[in-house]
């Protein structure tokens, strides 16, 4: 008898906290996100995002209009894309140029161009 007591004691006071005070107010309506600071960094964040991907796009087209082709020479390559982000070579001795702001990847067979492909 005493536990049913304690248990509807318990349920009455949770019940009384829960709808007549104001004590877990200031807990559920807290504002964890002050609007005023998070909404300004998102923006800017936003923008940041938009240049960095306005500025990839042009690398892109700029790169994209200009194109390699199978046969072509290192110095052809390096006149049309420039300079190569990496130099690799594999298990046969072909050379692999990466140009990762075009995402491109050049395999040069014999001194000229024998695949491009995307890195």
């Amino acid at each position: 008898m005493k536990w049913i007591t304690a248990i509807l004691v318990l349920i009455v006071v949770g019940w009384y906290v829960t709808t007549k005070t104001t004590l877990l107010d200031r807990v559920v309506n807290k504002d964890i996100t002050n609007a005023e600071t998070v909404i300004p960094k998102a923006e800017r964040a936003a923008a940041r995002e938009r240049s960095r991907v306005n500025q990839v796009q042009s690398v892109e087209s700029a790169g994209a209009d200009r194109t390699v082709s199978v046969t072509m020479t290192a110095d052809e390559v390096r006149s049309v894309w420039g300079e190569p982000n990496s130099i690799d070579h594999d298990a046969d001795q072909n050379e692999i140029w990466k140009y990762e702001s075009i995402g491109k990847k050049v395999v040069f067979r014999y001194g000229k161009v024998w695949v491009v492909e995307p890195l």
